[in-house]
């Protein structure tokens, strides 16, 4: 019996060392669902970490903007309302999208197995999963009326600044002509998937991916064309920090081209990447205004009170005379002299045509860019006459957008006579007088009665002091 028993548990040890041996070569290396689980930039704590970094940057625009209204707005109110209202709509977006995602997640600890999901929470829930229980389709068309109007407004300020570095009637057309149809398509391409209809939702997605794609390309390109070509000179100047905001402005201006490229081939990966693209762009649109104000108002502010510019500009203008008179005489002669001229001629119209067209489009861009300058000149004068008035302004006891009866005539006086100044451009002397050594200096007595209080910013400590000191930059 006792041999029986210990051949039975020899049996039975052999065949136990047996099966984990082939449990053994059964077994992997690493575990076999983690293939199947969604990348890390589609997890929930990204989303909730990217969230918040959007509203960071967003509220502090927010109050940039807030801070900044008393320069912002009387140089550019459309600029500043349209940056406002897209912050504003912007940041309520942001705050409503984290507050559905955090409330999303507590709602599911409170279930079993009581823990946190994975995957991110998709906001508003178009795909018919189980993140679409406890929405409504009033719920969902609201939310996507409201990613429409983000979109338009930001892409509509975005337009609408590039106006300001096109100042132009033909520019501005231009703009608005082949830009505005494209910010409009792909904000009303964000209320199709309303229906729920899949085919519609694919060929919404795509139509609205073009426009986007295109609308961050031709911003780029137009930046740039007016940075390194129109406006080079003032453009990239050290003084001022005006260079500072060129670098921050084109480099914004890649990273949004880059993040939306991103964005239509990852789309369903980055579900936090539509609202990360739009305060990049809003941040481009605040650095890019703020650049534009630094170089003055464009391609380089006339400085009336420069006694030597407007001999510069009757030399200009006597070479500009003389080179086209003597463009036509050459002409003459080559059209009388030579027996194939005609030949050439119709060869040479295309590039005729073009250079015709783009010396007009130059020419009307100067015009324009001049009367920007007097206008921003007229509305800095009047906006010191509010400030040194009393019960005007923007400190305390004051009212920002108050003008008394008597400035508004002024004011309107001033920019008449600066139209009328610009207009006669071929007169002898202009319209704006240069203002006397009175206006541009103060007295001797007076500036020995000034008390010069001493500096206690971290700005005027030791190196940033001097370079202060020896900004050269006229506002």
């Amino acid at each position: 019996m006792l041999v029986q028993a210990l051949a039975w548990l020899l049996l039975t040890l052999d065949a136990a060392k047996g099966q984990q041996e082939t449990w053994s070569h059964l077994a992997y290396d690493t575990d076999p669902y983690l293939q199947f689980r969604p990348a890390f930039s589609s997890s929930l704590p990204l989303q909730i970490l990217i969230a918040g970094v959007i509203i960071t940057l967003t509220s502090v625009l927010f109050i940039y903007l807030l801070f900044t209204a008393q320069y912002h707005w009387p140089l550019a109110p459309l600029n500043y309302v349209l940056q406002m209202s897209s912050v504003t709509v912007l940041l309520v977006s942001i705050i409503a999208t984290l507050n559905v995602v955090l409330s999303a997640t507590a709602k599911e600890s409170q279930q079993w197995p009581f823990m946190l999901s994975y995957i991110a929470v998709k906001v508003p829930p178009l795909d018919g999963y189980s993140d679409a229980v406890g929405w409504s389709t009033v719920e969902r068309t609201t939310w996507l009326l409201m990613n429409a109007t983000t979109s338009g407004l930001i892409q509509i300020t975005h337009i609408q600044f590039l106006t300001l570095l096109y100042p132009s009637k033909l520019e501005s057309r231009m703009i608005y002509s082949m830009l505005g149809p494209l910010a409009l398509l792909a904000a009303i391409m964000q209320l199709l998937p309303i229906r729920g209809s899949q085919r519609l939702d694919f060929v919404a997605l795509h139509i609205r991916n073009v426009c986007n794609g295109t609308l961050s390309l031709l911003f780029t390109a137009a930046i740039s064309f007016w940075s390194l070509v129109r406006a080079r000179q003032h453009a990239w100047r050290s003084s001022g920090g005006v260079a500072l905001f060129g670098c921050a402005a084109l480099t914004l201006a890649l990273v949004s081209t880059a993040l939306t490229f991103l964005h239509i081939v990852r789309e369903a990966d980055y579900l936090w990447l539509t609202g990360l693209v739009w305060s990049v762009v809003q941040w481009q649109s605040f650095l890019g205004w703020w650049w534009w104000v630094a170089t003055g108002s464009g391609s380089g502010l006339p400085r009336y009170d420069d006694p030597d510019y407007f001999v510069r500009r009757e030399t200009r203008r006597t070479l500009r005379t003389r080179r086209s008179g003597n463009d036509i005489t050459l002409a003459e002669a080559t059209v009388e002299g030579t027996a194939t001229s005609s030949g050439l001629a119709g060869r040479g119209l295309a590039p005729g045509l073009v250079n015709r067209f783009y010396g007009s489009l130059r020419r009307g861009h100067n015009r324009a860019v001049g009367e920007q300058a007097l206008e921003r000149v007229s509305r800095i004068r009047a906006r010191s006459r509010r400030e040194a008035a009393p019960g005007t302004g923007w400190g305390f006891g004051s009212y920002a957008f108050r003008l008394r009866p008597e400035e508004e005539a002024q004011y309107s006086d001033e920019q008449s006579s600066a139209q009328n100044g610009l207009n006669g451009e071929e007169s002898e002397q202009p319209e704006i007088a240069a203002p006397s050594a009175v206006e541009r200096r103060a007295p001797p007595k007076e500036a020995q009665r000034t008390t010069i209080h001493p500096r206690s910013s971290v700005l005027w400590w030791g190196p940033l002091a001097r370079w202060r000191l020896q900004d050269s930059t006229a506002y």
